[in-house]
Order: structure tokens, then C-alpha cells, then sequence
């Protein structure tokens, strides 16, 4: 019994945020129960790496935000709490004098924007 009502919420919870989705697909991305918590959490970080990423480029550093990473090997790196999630990783720093960096292909504004 005890463990069924450990479980037995996150299951009430997705079929809850099933039966929301029915009848209103935005309502899908509530964030209803710790998964959903967990996935808004996430989708959430990422404005505050990009506020991050933002101010550090305007202070002279240079930065690279990372997918593809080992999380747990990461995690256990950081000293994290087991179940903790990271979502991307931020190299940050000065590029060296004789670093190759190959030009940036950038339209200008008046073909990018349209302003009626």
C-alpha cells in the first residue's frame, strides 16, 4: 500500500494532464506534478543562460552553450544531488591571441527585419 501511494500520484497526474490536453492542447504544458515541474524547471534555465550568456559577451568573455554532455558524469563532477538535472552547460572565458575563428555569416538588418 505504501508504495502505491508513493507512485499513484504521478500517475493521477498524467492522466490529469492528458484529459487537459483533450480539451485544450496549450493547457499540455502546465506545469501539473513533479515531472511537469521538472520540464518547466528546464525550459525555464534556458532564459537564464541566455540572460547569462548575453551579459557575458557584453563584458568581453566569450561563451558556448552545450548539449551533448554526460549528466550524470557531470552531476558526480559537480557534487550534485542524485535526481538533480542539468540542462545545458556554459564554457566561458577569453579566446586565445592566435585562436581560428572563422568568419560569421549575418544578413543585414533591413533583410532580416520587415517593419510595416
Amino acid at each position: 500500500m505504501r508504495r502505491f501511494l508513493r507512485f499513484a500520484p504521478w500517475s493521477i497526474f498524467g492522466v490529469l494532464r492528458v484529459l487537459l490536453s483533450l480539451f485544450a492542447p496549450i493547457l499540455s504544458l502546465l506545469p501539473i506534478g513533479p515531472s511537469g515541474t521538472r520540464q518547466w524547471i528546464a525550459r525555464n534555465s534556458i532564459f537564464a543562460a541566455q540572460t547569462f550568456l548575453l551579459a557575458a559577451t557584453a563584458r568581453g568573455f566569450d561563451t558556448c552553450p552545450m548539449e551533448g554532455f554526460d549528466a550524470l558524469k557531470v552531476g558526480r563532477l559537480l557534487g550534485l544531488p542524485r535526481g538533480s538535472v542539468i540542462s545545458l552547460v556554459i564554457a566561458i572565458g577569453h579566446r586565445r591571441a592566435d585562436a581560428l575563428v572563422e568568419p560569421r555569416l549575418r544578413r543585414p538588418f533591413d533583410e532580416a527585419v520587415v517593419v510595416y
